[in-house]
């Protein structure tokens, strides 16, 4: 049984892999066309706000702060 490792031996296994994860489409996108993902974010801060960590740590995941709800 060979192992299997994250280490691509092949110059081009970046491109490939790049190439088909085109060739299959990503659902997110499609999914763009039907959700509003802005308004949804933006209903989630609303019923849920973000409360400040002013001690630091780990930033929010998701869609708080910035990022946009597909991250």
């Amino acid at each position: 049984m060979t192992r299997r490792t994250a280490i691509q031996p092949d110059l081009f296994a970046a491109e490939e892999h790049r190439a088909k994860l085109e060739r299959l489409g990503d659902p997110l996108r499609e999914m763009e066309a039907v959700v509003d993902f802005a308004a949804s974010t933006a209903e989630v801060e609303k019923i849920a706000p973000l409360e400040d960590q002013p001690k630091g740590g780990r930033p929010p995941v998701g869609s708080r702060r910035g990022c946009a709800s597909r991250c």
